[in-house]
């Protein structure tokens, strides 16, 4: 073609941008850092939680807890006392405590 065209606005691609119907492009990569606008741009932001909410999500995660624990309590109890010729596995055992245990984490969390 031979015409010399300056780089400008119509012709800067940004980072991440996608070219069609082009059969080649003759570009320049400039590398300004991690500190540039669009790099700060392109992460996500950080997540705002409440103190309430922080304290809240922790005692969810002990009820939690303990309901895991409990009904694995209750099931070493109820396989040990059981009779000796039942072949039953304790898993289903630890499903029911835990189904009745459920109640005890309140709707409201």
């Amino acid at each position: 073609n031979g015409r010399a065209t300056g780089a400008s606005l119509s012709n800067f691609a940004l980072r991440g941008t996608e070219l069609q119907n082009t059969a080649w492009v003759l570009g320049v990569v400039c590398y300004v850092g991690d500190e540039c606008k669009i790099r700060l741009n392109s992460t996500d932001p950080p997540t705002k939680n409440s103190e309430l909410e922080r304290i809240l999500n922790l005692c969810v995660a002990c009820i939690l807890l303990f309901i895991c624990l409990a009904a694995t309590c209750f099931v070493t109890a109820a396989c040990v006392l059981k009779a000796k010729n039942e072949d039953d596995s304790c898993f289903p055992v630890f499903a029911k405590y835990v189904v009745i245990l459920y109640p005890v984490l309140p709707m409201t969390l």
